[in-house]
């Protein structure tokens, strides 16, 4: 079904925004943690 096709690209594509937020933030912390040292 098309709304099934829908839905699986929606869940996908907020999966990868959540995991590039997440390296983000980490790669923020570390950084934040060197500076602070």
């Amino acid at each position: 079904m098309v709304q099934d096709i829908l839905k699986n690209r929606l869940f996908k594509e907020r999966k990868n925004r959540e995991e590039k937020r997440s390296r983000f933030l980490i790669m923020h912390a570390r950084k934040s943690v060197r500076d602070a040292e």
